[in-house]
């Protein structure tokens, strides 16, 4: 309670205190003499029952008023914890994101004589990046296992970005993850993800492929968004 809340039920208290004694005390003029009107008990009620049903107000005003302070609290205790919630999903999957793509290989062994060609995270996104002209035009089985974790991968990418577009977020914690995953994007894999598209429209290709392009796309399309 602050201070002027307690200053107006100090005075509240006060009055009601005193009045009885005020109110019985010898008159200094006919028109404060209660003496004629009634039992004494009953004038006082009367007099101060007003000031007791007006305390009463200020009271339950200043206890309304509280509560809604304490809810409001509340209120904003829950919204900042769901933000951190939401926070920690979207740090999850950026984690993820570079997890996985640490462990994805890719073996170009057949497109360059190389016998330690076996490259790894990254590399073998640029790697494939770098080879897939040939890669379309001479289709290798071995070469299945890599599209299916790059599609993973992808997926994950396409996950990270549809939740942030559509979780709710603190405008802060929103701008720091979306710049952080933008950089990583830009950094690491814009450059490949556009050369792999233009090789892949250059090109007739097959299911596997088609399936990679679609999520490149879609990828494309929802990055614009962020």
């Amino acid at each position: 309670m602050k201070t002027k809340e307690r200053i107006l039920l100090f005075t509240g208290i006060i009055l009601i205190l005193i009045a009885p004694t005020i109110l019985t005390l010898p008159a200094f003029d006919e028109i404060w003499d209660f003496s004629g009107k009634g039992e004494i008990g009953s004038t006082i009620g009367g007099i101060t029952s007003p000031i007791v049903g007006l305390l009463g107000v200020i009271m339950v005003f200043f206890t309304f008023k509280e509560q809604v302070k304490a809810n409001d609290k509340l209120e904003n205790q829950i919204k900042l914890n769901q933000y951190k919630s939401n926070f920690e999903i979207l740090q999850s999957l950026f984690n993820d994101i570079k997890v996985e793509t640490e462990k994805i290989e890719y073996d170009s062994n057949i497109i360059i004589d190389d016998t330690n060609s076996v490259s790894r995270g990254l590399n073998a996104i640029k790697e494939f990046a770098e080879n897939i002209s040939a890669e379309i035009k001479y289709p290798r089985p071995t070469l299945n296992n890599f599209i299916e974790s790059m599609d993973y991968i992808l997926t994950l990418h396409l996950l990270f970005i549809k939740t942030i577009n559509n979780i709710d977020l603190d405008a802060e914690f929103k701008l720091f993850i979306t710049t952080k995953y933008k950089s990583y994007y830009n950094s690491h894999l814009c450059y490949h993800i556009d050369k792999m598209l233009f090789y892949i429209n250059e090109n007739d290709i097959e299911d596997d492929f088609i399936n990679l392009k679609r999520s490149l796309l879609d990828i494309k399309s929802l990055y614009s968004l962020l």
